[in-house]
């Protein structure tokens, strides 16, 4: 099943103009119904599995979803972050969509789908029908052809960006949606603190195991359990890098952690 990560601000936000906007009203009565209708998976952050490590869960629906959809009305700053992120790593589809006419001028040129809100900041009535009719034509232009809405994409075409396995396999197309015993969007890309130290053993007896590890493997290692705040493993496995390991280049962070 496609998926669509939303980019919105929570709660009740006010906007340059002292007007209140209801984003929790405009996302669970507009947005994510229109965007099921259409038979894909729709989450924002708060949705996802709680316990995560929610900042590579953020980077992993940033790069991985086959939509973003980003609410620019307050140009909040987390929005406008993983809004560039998303164009760095994706070369579409990103749809911006706001409540007010004014645009950062570093993306004024970009195509935004323009909502009214009612009095009350919510998004109701014949505008929000014209809303979600034009969400959904956009959305389903974007399943019909190739769009590449990232300028740097635009800019320069033949730039590649690597990923690693666990991120180009989240990106493979979905075939079926999601069923008992089968992982849909939000838990696909959400990596538990569990899980997370589960594969990290498993790579570690690995590496350990190896008469030749790699030494920008070792390191992965080391940032990793980092990451985790797993400094015990950190240190256990500085002070245990082979002397090959730990006099590499690439390697020489390890001696900083002994």
């Amino acid at each position: 099943m496609r998926s669509c990560y939303v980019s919105i601000p929570f709660g009740i936000k006010s906007d340059f103009d002292g007007r209140t906007l209801d984003f929790d009203y405009l996302y669970r009565t507009v947005i994510q119904p229109a965007v099921q209708e259409l038979e894909m998976e729709c989450r924002r952050l708060d949705e996802f599995s709680p316990g995560a490590i929610w900042h590579k869960t953020l980077f992993m629906a940033l790069i991985s979803s086959d939509l973003m959809i980003a609410d620019l009305s307050t140009h909040n700053a987390n929005v406008l972050y993983e809004i560039g992120v998303r164009h760095a790593m994706r070369r579409g589809r990103t749809l911006l969509i706001s409540a007010q006419g004014r645009l950062p001028s570093n993306i004024n040129y970009a195509q935004v789908l323009w909502y009214e809100p009612d009095e009350f900041g919510r998004l109701t009535g014949e505008q929000a029908e014209r809303f979600r009719e034009a969400l959904q034509a956009a959305i389903r232009q974007s399943q019909r052809t190739t769009i590449s809405d990232s300028p740097i994409y635009e800019f320069f075409p033949d730039l590649q960006v690597i990923l690693p396995p666990e991120l180009e396999s989240a990106r493979r197309p979905r075939r079926a949606p999601p069923t008992k015993g089968r992982l849909g969007f939000a838990q696909s890309v959400v990596e538990s603190p569990s899980q997370a130290m589960g594969d990290l053993y498993r790579s570690e007896e690995e590496v350990r195991r190896s008469p030749e590890a790699d030494p920008v493997e070792y390191l992965n290692l080391l940032r990793k359990y980092r990451d985790l705040s797993e400094w015990d493993r950190v240190v256990s496995l500085a002070n245990d890098a082979p002397l090959a390991i730990a006099a590499s280049p690439r390697c020489s962070s390890c001696s900083r952690w002994r």
